[in-house]
């Protein structure tokens, strides 16, 4: 090669150089040229993480990738700003879709995508079930089962019920008592379970029942011990308004009663009861209308409006707000407490106790039931035909979920941002997430259905026309 071509090829590759290498940078820089706006723009990047595994990634109806085998996860890189059709698809479950927007030089996350599966199996446990009490731990159900016997005297069916307790983790159901139990030395009653309620550790259960249609008794049964161990309440002689256990000494319980007097005057009085050995306290304080405690504190608000909290050894108390909340005549109050949040439901309607305000917020009037999220400050709650969810900050942030114009029964947090429900003979799943439309599956259908979700183990349980179902594992679990 002569030495004049030797020169041209090095000038050549020279300009090659300096024209090219700005645009490999240009492009490794993230920009791009929108052929839709004709200019040059920087990209964006989806990323989402799914369950199940190996779902396959489609964008503007294109397949991508699929996400991979060991955290579910993929990246779609380079996409110019615009807003995007999403759908996220695996044969045997539901797709999911959503419009999402890539903005410049961000990535647009989807990090909770749970696939539903179509046609789910679901297996028979147990039959002859009345009713489902399932317990905080996740491991345990108590079943109230009608006994089919009639009476020897008249040959009429008995209304006489048992208490099953169900092992979740052996699949093993064992008998824990019989109703008669609940009468025996007195004259034959008929006896009616009005409510059932574990401890935290689901290690006992105070059972409340109504004798001839009105008076009621309240029992506490510890069912660790074989055989379960029967405490009858008897001596506790005013009128029960509330009985919570103690988070942290087994034996005792807190007690909210009444009496009224001659002149129907009302006296609240709030105790502390040892239960094994009936040792009463004196009256922690006798103006109390509502409490709660989680396993640190115990909270109370009393007649004036003030709410205190307080240790649990009633050495510490604290008043909360300073400025009373209206307390209205004749009316229900409950107080809920997690970790780290308040919240007090009037009748129907529900108030978050705001720390920073030093005061109650409204969340509802009209609320139905409501549930705390696991792990993030939040609440689900839901009305006769509409689902929120409440963020318990100062900010007041709620999101709305979905309407039906049937009557929505019972609803459970699925995982953190997912919720499972039910309406009619239907049961739905639904994500919270709001971005575009809200995905909603009809999961599955039973005749006139009591659900209940167990996070623990994943499963769902369904009880329907006195048969108890349970799914496979339907949901990641949660970290």
């Amino acid at each position: 090669m002569t030495r004049k071509k030797r020169i041209i090829l090095l000038a050549t590759l020279a300009i090659l150089f300096l024209v090219t290498a700005p645009l490999v940078i240009f492009y490794s820089l993230g920009w791009r040229f929108d052929w839709d706006t004709k200019q040059f723009t920087q990209t964006g990047i989806f990323s989402f993480k799914v369950y199940p595994k190996g779902a396959e990634v489609y964008i503007d109806g294109e397949f991508k990738k699929k996400t991979d085998f060991f955290f579910g996860s993929a990246l779609i890189e380079n996409l110019t700003p615009k807003k995007y059709g999403v759908e996220i698809r695996k044969q045997g479950f539901h797709t999911w879709q959503k419009t999402l927007e890539i903005g410049k030089k961000n990535a647009t996350e989807a990090k909770d995508i749970i696939l539903i599966p179509k046609n789910p199996t679901f297996t028979t446990i147990s039959r002859k079930i009345e009713e489902i009490f399932p317990g905080p731990n996740g491991k345990r159900i108590i079943f109230r089962e009608l006994k089919n016997t009639e009476s020897s005297e008249s040959g009429i069916p008995s209304t006489d019920w048992s208490l099953k307790l169900f092992d979740l983790d052996q699949n093993i159901k064992s008998h824990l008592i019989d109703s008669n139990r609940f009468t025996l030395g007195e004259n034959k009653q008929e006896v009616s379970l009005k409510d059932l309620e574990f401890s935290d550790d689901s290690e006992r259960i105070l059972v409340s029942l109504e004798k001839d249609g009105d008076k009621v008794d309240h029992y506490i049964l510890e069912i660790n011990d074989a055989p379960p161990v029967l405490v009858y309440l008897d001596f506790l002689e005013e009128e029960i308004r509330q009985i919570d256990f103690h988070p942290e000494e087994n034996q005792k319980i807190f007690v909210l009663s009444s009496e009224t007097n001659e002149k129907n005057q009302e006296t609240i009085t709030f105790q502390e009861i040892n239960y094994i050995n009936q040792d009463i306290s004196t009256p922690i304080s006798e103006d109390i209308i509502a409490f709660g405690s989680n396993n640190k504190y115990i909270y109370y608000l009393n007649k004036e409006g003030f709410i205190f909290e307080n240790s649990l050894s009633f050495d510490k108390e604290d008043r909360l707000n300073s400025n009373p909340f209206e307390i209205k005549e004749d009316t229900n109050y409950q107080l809920s407490i997690s970790d780290s949040s308040i919240l007090l439901k009037e009748n129907n309607t529900l108030y978050f106790f705001d720390r920073k305000e030093s005061s109650f917020r409204k969340i509802s009037d009209s609320i139905k039931d409501f549930e705390f999220a696991s792990k993030e400050n939040k609440i689900m709650y839901f009305t006769n035909n509409e689902i929120w969810i409440s963020f318990l900050n100062s900010e007041n942030e709620q999101t709305f979920i979905t309407r039906f114009s049937g009557e929505i029964n019972d609803v459970f947090w699925f995982t953190d941002q997912y919720l499972v429900f039910n309406i009619g003979d239907t049961i739905k799943i639904a994500e919270t997430d709001n971005r575009d439309k809200i995905n909603i599956v009809d999961f599955t259908e039973f005749e006139d259905p009591t659900i209940y979700w167990n996070t623990l183990n994943r499963r769902l349980y369904v009880l329907s026309q006195k048969n108890l179902h349970t799914s496979k594992e339907i949901a990641p679990q949660q970290k």
